[in-house]
Order: structure tokens, then sequence, then C-alpha cells
């Protein structure tokens, strides 16, 4: 059934939920996961007081951080025995989450949802709900609960 779980991750409590889930399914169905992280480009403009910084560099050193963060993610996956891997990909989130489930040939992709609702999602917009709009395979969404650091625990995969 699903073979390669592909899960996103910003590093937010939401997705930390929907990773353990990934890691839950992936550990019952066997499948492989991949943990990714898609970093933005940093805007020249963002910076526009005072001396411009080293974007390359910075942009490197961002990066840097995402890879060691990822795999410890990784570690906590594989103890669980599932076969793990990370990216730390660049580019729009939405777009590049659903460009790298088409590229690995995902059979699942699950990303996290902070529950904006209103004013709030209209002007942040939602990433798991473009991934849905877009994707080349499932996509299984998972909410923030407030106990949500206790652990997720999928009843049904689908």
């Amino acid at each position: 059934m699903f073979k390669k779980i592909l899960v996103g991750t910003d590093f937010s409590e939401a997705s930390d939920e929907a990773r353990r889930v990934a890691i839950e399914l992936a550990r019952r169905l066997g499948a492989e996961l991949e943990i990714v992280h898609v970093e933005e480009p940093l805007p020249a403009y963002a910076f526009a007081e005072g001396p411009l910084p080293d974007l390359p560099r910075l942009q490197e050193e961002v990066r840097t951080w995402a890879e060691r963060q990822l795999e410890d993610l990784a570690r906590g996956a594989r103890a669980s025995g599932v076969s793990t891997t990370t990216a730390v990909l660049l580019g729009v989130p939405a777009n590049t989450i659903v460009e790298a489930a088409r590229t690995e040939r995902a059979d699942l992709i699950v990303v996290g949802t902070h529950g904006r609702t209103g004013l709030e999602r209209v002007l942040l917009g939602s990433v798991a709900e473009r991934v849905v709009r877009n994707a080349p395979c499932a996509v299984l969404t998972v909410r923030q609960t407030p106990d949500a650091t206790q652990g997720a625990k999928p009843k049904a995969a689908a």
C-alpha cells in the first residue's frame, strides 16, 4: 500500500505531531520514511537597514542547522526500526514538498496543520492545503491537538 512516506517539517509542534504519526505508520507498514525541511531563500530586502549580511553564508548556516535538526529526528525514527532519510530543500514549502514527493515517488505525504482559521489563514495561507491540492499521491494531514506533546497514535491510514 504505502511503501514510501514523505513528511514535511518546519520544526513546529504541529509538524512534530505529523512526524510522530508518519513514523508510526512507516513502522506498522514497513515503509521507508523521508523527512524533509524546506528553507525559503533569504530575501536581500529583509536586511534593508544597515549593512547587508553575507546572504549565501547565512543561508548555509541555516541549512547546516536544519540538517542537524533533521538528523536528530531521523535518529529517533531509525531507533523505531524505520528506514529513514532526510533532506533540506530550498524553495516555496508547499511547492517543494509536492515536487519532492514526485521526485522520490512517495506514496503518501504527511503534513501537520496549525489549525489557523479566519483572517490568519487568509493572510498566512496554508502549506498543508496547497500540498493537498497539488500532491501527486495521497496526503494525510495531522492537526495539532492540545496534547500534541504526548504523542499521536493513528487509528487508520487512508
